[in-house]
C-alpha cells in the first residue's frame, strides 16, 4: 500500500543506512541478504553431494556402488592370501624333500624305500599298528588256552580211570540192588519173628515196637513181590548206604517203599518200613479221634479240603495223608504261613513225599479225618537209630532234625 502523500516510506532496518557505519555498513548489510537468499533456494546436503538431477532411489544405488567396491577389495585380499597359502606349500614340499634325501642317504631310508615298508608303515592305513594289535590278542588267547588245558589235565583221572570206576561203581550197585532184593524176598518169607530179627537193623532198638507189633498182627508172608524200582541214598544223619525199594504186594493199592541198609556184617531190613509200623493203627486212630499226639508215617501231598474245624482256608493250609495199608485218607492241618506250613510246602515242590509226622484230633472232632499237623518228626520214614538209642515210642520226645534226607 502506498503512503500517503506528505508521509515517508518505513525503511527495512536491514538495508537501512546506519548512522554509525555510512554506506559501507548498507552494502554489508545487502551483501548478508543475499547470502541468506541463496542459502535458502539451495537443496539439502545429502541432494547436493550427486550430481544433477539425481532420483530419490539415487541412495540404493549408491550402496550398491560402495559394495561393489567393498567386493572387489575382499576379492582381492583373498586372491592375495591364496597366493601366500601355494607359496607356503610349496616351500614345505621343498623342505620335506631335502628332509627325504637326507634320510634316503641312511641305511634305514634305503630299508624304508622298499616296496614292503612303504605298505607296512604306511601312516594312513596304519597296518603295522593293527598287526601288533593282533599278534598280542593271538598270543594273549594262546597262553589263556594253553593254561585251562594244562589245569583240566591236572583235575581230570585218565579216561581210562574213569571208564573203570564208572563201571566199578555200576557193578557195586547192581549187585547190591540184587542182594538187597533177595534179601527183601526172604525177609517176607519168615515166619516167625525169631526169624525176621536176624533180617532187621538195630534188632536191640526195634525189638519191643516189634513184640508189641506183633502181639496185635498176624506175622506177614509175601510170596508174590513187584519190584519196581531202586534208588541208591544215604549218608547225612543215617551215616549208612541204603538201597530204597518200590515194591508192590499182590493186595497194595500203592508202591511201599522198603528201605535195606548196608552195614559191616551184610545188609539188613528196616523192619519199620518193610511191615509199615506205626505207633497206633490208623483204624484205631481214626475210630479213637485221640487228642494225644501220635508219631505216623505218612505220605503227605497239598490238598484242598476245608470243612468243619477247618473251615477257614485263610487260617488254614491242607495236606492229603495217606499209607499203603489204608483206603482212606486222612487231612492234615497247619497254620497256614508258619514255619512247618513252610517247610512242608517246600518239602513238597516236586510232588508227594514220606514223612514221619506227629497228629491229634482237636477236642470234640466232628470229623474222623480231619487232624491237627503238631510237629515234623522227620522226613522219610527210615529213623536213623545207632547202638544203644531208644525207640521214639519208648521215650524219645522228638527227632525233629528237619535236614535229614532218610529214606
Amino acid at each position: 500500500m502506498a503512503p500517503a502523500s506528505g508521509e515517508q516510506a518505513p525503511v527495512d532496518p536491514r538495508i537501512a543506512p546506519s548512522s554509525a557505519g555510512g554506506p559501507d555498513a548498507a552494502e554489508r548489510v545487502l551483501r548478508e541478504l543475499a547470502e541468506g537468499l541463496a542459502r535458502e533456494d539451495s537443496p539439502p546436503e545429502t541432494a547436493a553431494a550427486g550430481p544433477p538431477g539425481d532420483q530419490p532411489d539415487q541412495p540404493a544405488k549408491r550402496t550398491k556402488a560402495r559394495l561393489e567396491q567393498s567386493t572387489g577389495v575382499d576379492g582381492k585380499e583373498r586372491e592375495s592370501f591364496h597366493e601366500n597359502y601355494l607359496e607356503q606349500r610349496r616351500q614345505e614340499q621343498l623342505e620335506e624333500m631335502e628332509r627325504e634325501s637326507e634320510f634316503a642317504a641312511t641305511w634305514h631310508g634305503r630299508l624304508w624305500h622298499w616296496r614292503g615298508s612303504r605298505w607296512l608303515f604306511n601312516r594312513h592305513t596304519r597296518r603295522m599298528e593293527k598287526l601288533i594289535v593282533c599278534g598280542v590278542s593271538i598270543a594273549v588267547l594262546g597262553i589263556v588256552l594253553s593254561l585251562l588245558h594244562s589245569s583240566q589235565q591236572l583235575a581230570a583221572p585218565d579216561s581210562g580211570e574213569v571208564v573203570s570206576a564208572t563201571s566199578h561203581a555200576g557193578e557195586e550197585l547192581l549187585n547190591g540192588a540184587d542182594a538187597s532184593r533177595e534179601l527183601i524176598t526172604k525177609f517176607f518169607q519168615a515166619k516167625t519173628m525169631e526169624e525176621v530179627i536176624p533180617l532187621s537193623r538195630h534188632p536191640d532198638v526195634v525189638r519191643p515196637a516189634m513184640e508189641r507189633w506183633y502181639s496185635r498182627h498176624e506175622h506177614r508172608q509175601e510170596s508174590n513181590i513187584e519190584f519196581n524200582d531202586v534208588k541208591l541214598t544215604g549218608g547225612g544223619a543215617l551215616g549208612s548206604v541204603f538201597y530204597l525199594h518200590l515194591v508192590r504186594f499182590e493186595d497194595d493199592l500203592r508202591v511201599r517203599p522198603i528201605a535195606v541198609e548196608e552195614t559191616e556184617d551184610g545188609f539188613r531190613v528196616d523192619w519199620e518200613t518193610a511191615v509199615g509200623y506205626q505207633s497206633i493203627d490208623w483204624k484205631d486212630f481214626r475210630a479213637e479221634r485221640p487228642v494225644k499226639p501220635a508219631h505216623l508215617r505218612v505220605e503227605v501231598q497239598a490238598d484242598d479240603y476245608y470243612n468243619y474245624e477247618f473251615h477257614d482256608e485263610r487260617m488254614w493250609s491242607c495236606y492229603r495223608l495217606t499209607h499203603p495199608d489204608v483206603d482212606f485218607p486222612l487231612f492234615g492241618f497247619l497254620k497256614r504261613y508258619s514255619l512247618m506250613d513252610e517247610w512242608l510246602t517246600h518239602g513238597l515242590r516236586h510232588g508227594p513225599e514220606y514223612y514221619i509226622l506227629t497228629l491229634r484230633f482237636p477236642e470234640n472232632a466232628q470229623s474222623d479225618q480231619m487232624v491237627h499237623i503238631d510237629d515234623i518228626k522227620q522226613i522219610k520214614w527210615v529213623c536213623p537209630y545207632k547202638p544203644g538209642s531208644v525207640h521214639f515210642d519208648e521215650g524219645q520226645d522228638t527227632w525233629n532234625d528237619v535236614s535229614i534226607e532218610a529214606p
